[in-house]
């Protein structure tokens, strides 16, 4: 393998693994390699050394201070944050196959990863919608770097993207699942009962049935990869504030940005 394929076959281990070089232009080499992720072939450009300098120094804003930023730069900025967020379903995909790979003990018989997985099972099983099954498989999802406040973070991630309803139920989920265990901790364990005469009270108690049913080790759990198409298809949508126009941030969503 010539010298130039074998570091960048090294610089891309972790993504592509490349075959061979397909062709040579003026700016770039051509490889053909392959994607190691979604397991198909691919080709893979990569400019010649002096154009990447060139094209890096060309493209970096000079701008230093969000006031010293022209109209144009704003706009640049605005669509990167699109590209950033557009990537969110990869991300939380990571996340889960990262506690997967982790196999941390809750504490449980299960692992932080084979508790979520029957959670959704249980629901996909009993034929609910594919935004229920998503939140059931991604409710815990904050317990990682929020553990004590992990339900507010996941309904942070979930509530540009699901109803009403499914937000209450992620929110509140620690509370209505207290109702099987917190009397054994010394808690009230019908503290849930504030919520009684809410509209969606029913909806959380339901889901709270499938939470704590889903620590043994031995239910015949969906694999990760059964809900995956479930997890893009939701968090690709447009966030419900912008429903009405995808070609533009709202104020809303202009006022969670962080830089």
């Amino acid at each position: 393998m010539p010298e130039v394929t074998s570091r960048l076959s090294t610089a891309l281990a972790d993504r592509y693994s490349i075959k061979r070089e397909i062709g040579t232009g003026g700016m770039a080499t051509v490889y053909l390699a392959e994607d190691l992720k979604h397991k198909r072939k691919v080709a893979v450009k990569v400019l010649r050394p002096e154009l990447r300098s060139q094209t890096l120094t060309k493209s970096r804003p000079s701008w230093t201070r969000l006031s010293g930023a022209t109209k144009a730069d704003h706009l640049a900025h605005e669509e990167a944050d699109r590209a950033f967020a557009s990537a969110l379903p990869d991300r939380v995909l990571d996340h889960l196959k990262g506690l997967q790979a982790r196999g941390e003990s809750s504490g449980s018989p299960v692992n932080r990863l084979t508790h979520r997985l029957p959670v959704a099972t249980r629901a996909q099983h009993d034929g609910r919608d594919e935004e229920y099954v998503v939140c059931c498989l991604l409710h815990d999802i904050g317990d990682l770097l929020a553990p004590y406040k992990h339900a507010e973070l996941a309904t942070l991630i979930l509530e540009p993207f699901v109803s009403e309803p499914n937000l209450f139920m992620v929110r509140e989920h620690a509370i209505f699942q207290g109702y099987h265990f917190w009397h054994h901790l010394g808690f009230d364990r019908n503290a849930r009962e504030k919520f009684k005469g809410h509209p969606h009270y029913q909806h959380a108690v339901e889901f709270s049935e499938y939470d704590e049913a889903s620590f043994d080790p031995h239910y015949d759990t969906e694999p990760l990869e059964l809900f995956e198409p479930m997890v893009r298809r939701m968090l690709s949508r447009p966030p419900k504030w912008a429903e009405g126009d995808e070609n533009r941030m709202t104020a809303s969503e202009i006022k969670g940005l962080t830089v």
